[in-house]
């Protein structure tokens, strides 16, 4: 589910997803509102919600709370008591955000139509917001409408040609089409864009392994892996690819930091074992080697 929750230092135009500029909001050190927004970091979506509850006692008009407040019931399984909130917001205004949100729950309930009408109210309602069309893309994709996300996604990038998301979006559906070399350029931009998003770096990694260019993706693989060190299927996709390139003592480390997350990886254990093995014959054919060349030194003195 893709949700915006606005923090207490700034207010960010789009989607936590599709940021690209962030505007500085003044907040009070301390209040009900930054306390709510401590205690939904902490994943305390309860009491979170009640903090967001007395900031609107101190002032109901208080959009960033009003807002934060749908997105913890949304985060805390209660989609009903979002939606409600989010109709609200919209009662005073029309806002992207709650639109985009309010698509998120319908469609998560397979209400696809109500979803898209929401989106498409958003897209219109907004018109240089690229944010309604890129999750208008991303649901057409899911529904195996192609064609239309392509549209979408490609309008998305109309009204904003550097939302690196969209551009990842776009770059994927390319590879599911087969259009690889589009498909590169997109996820190329993405990546551009913003080099530190992990997702960009990982897209970008699965068209370089595809071209076999294996250590491109490598390198992408371990940036993406130094920003989200506890990502376990992350060390394991490096150490498969290690392994595939022979560099067998990278491949070694990875598989060993991956079990050192979780060690429940058959597959991880059987890779080892084989490097293992393989790492040992070629020992002792080194052995061997080193043998044959000390008895044949020996008799030609």
């Amino acid at each position: 589910m893709m949700k915006q929750k606005f923090s207490n230092y700034m207010l960010c135009a789009g989607l936590a997803l599709t940021l690209n500029a962030c505007v500085v909001v003044p907040a009070p050190i301390e209040s009900h509102y930054n306390r709510g927004v401590q205690l939904y970091d902490e994943q305390k979506y309860t009491d979170a919600i009640a903090e967001y509850q007395l900031a609107l006692k101190d002032d109901p008009e208080n959009y960033f709370a009003q807002y934060n407040l749908a997105v913890a019931y949304q985060d805390a399984g209660k989609p009903e008591a979002a939606l409600e909130q989010y109709r609200n917001i919209l009662a005073k205004g029309e806002d992207a955000n709650s639109r985009i949100n309010i698509a998120g729950i319908l469609y998560a309930r397979g209400d696809v139509d109500g979803a898209f009408k929401e989106l498409e109210t958003a897209a219109d309602s907004n018109p240089h917001n690229p944010n309604p069309l890129g999750i208008w893309g991303d649901y057409l994709t899911r529904e195996n409408k192609l064609k239309e996300a392509e549209e979408k996604f490609k309008a998305a990038l109309q009204r904003e040609p550097n939302h690196a998301w969209n551009w990842n979006r776009l770059g994927l559906l390319h590879a599911r089409n087969a259009n690889h070399d589009d498909a590169y350029a997109a996820l190329l931009k993405s990546v551009e864009l913003d080099p530190q998003e992990p997702a960009f770096l990982e897209s970008l990694a699965l068209e370089y392994e595809r071209r076999d260019e294996l250590m491109e993706a490598i390198n992408l693989l371990e940036a993406a892996s130094a920003l989200q060190p506890d990502r376990k299927d992350m060390y394991i996709r490096l150490g498969d690819l290690y392994k595939k390139t022979q560099m067998y003592q990278e491949a070694l480390t990875r598989y060993w930091t991956a079990l050192s997350i979780n060690d429940d990886e058959p597959q991880v254990h059987r890779s080892l074992l084989e490097i293992y093995q393989r790492l040992a014959e070629n020992e002792k054919q080194q052995v061997e080697q080193i043998e044959r060349q000390g008895t044949l030194a020996q008799k030609n003195p």
